[in-house]
């Protein structure tokens, strides 16, 4: 998903009727419109007030009516001086806001429409024995993560190579003191570690930002997963069947 023009915002797949993702408040209630029956709600009524939009809710016990407000960020809700007590819902494009009041849910469209993603992410040698004391852990994630995405874990110099394969067993969630956080399960503890010497062998990827960048951060490295997947897999020819799902990607 990488074409994009100074007028759109990243392509969608799957979504009917809109080929480009939100660039404002506008465009995340027209999205919603599109995909509000698979999401398990109906509209009620859309008003020029406080809150934006009256909807039904599927919930285990029936329809239940919830206010909504639509925001592209969700931490716009504070900075528009918004009164949490009159809405039960912020629907946005993307959430930002880890200190949200807890009385009121945030749902991001971007997590619901977008796909699966590989993200690769620094790990400092305070936490290398953490990956491997256990198989399921809670775990730091880059806020845009959601279940069923692959995660990579770089460990940093002086190992500086990619370690351990994981997925997220649940979306990124908010955490006022650890930022955004999920659980995950480590699927692999490579044998043999992709080093920076493979890595500066391929032009895409010597050519990349988390490479130029020496792993500072959290990348979404979806645009080249499949040179790491080759990389990976004629290193670890055993992570083959449990990566060629994510092949595709």
């Amino acid at each position: 998903m990488s074409e994009r023009s100074s007028l759109s915002g990243l392509p969608l797949d799957g979504v009917s009727g809109m080929r480009y993702g939100p660039v404002n408040e506008l465009g995340v209630v027209c999205l919603f419109a599109l995909i509000s029956k698979r999401l398990g709600y109906s509209i009620v009524r859309v008003q020029p007030g406080f809150p934006d939009c009256i909807a039904l809710r599927r919930t285990a016990k029936g329809w239940k009516q919830v206010r909504i407000e639509f925001e592209y960020y969700a931490s716009s809700f504070k900075s528009h001086g918004h009164n949490p007590k009159g809405c039960d819902e912020i629907i946005c494009w993307e959430n930002d806001w880890p200190n949200a009041p807890k009385k009121i849910a945030i749902r991001d469209l971007r997590r619901e429409v977008e796909p699966q993603r590989v993200w690769i992410q620094a790990v400092n040698s305070t936490y290398w024995d953490e990956l491997d004391a256990r198989k399921r852990q809670w775990w730091s994630l880059p806020k845009l993560a959601k279940k069923g995405d692959l995660i990579l874990f770089w460990c940093r110099s002086p190992r500086s190579q990619l370690t351990h394969v994981a997925i997220t067993e649940e979306s990124a969630k908010s955490d006022a003191r650890w930022g955004w956080r999920g659980r995950i399960k480590i699927m692999d503890r490579l044998e043999s570690p992709p080093t920076l010497d493979h890595l500066r062998h391929n032009p895409r990827l010597r050519a990349s930002s988390f490479y130029r960048g020496n792993f500072q951060s959290r990348y979404d490295v979806t645009p080249y997963w499949s040179d790491l997947y080759k990389i990976i897999t004629q290193l670890n020819p055993t992570m083959r069947k449990a990566l060629a799902k994510f092949f595709s990607i």
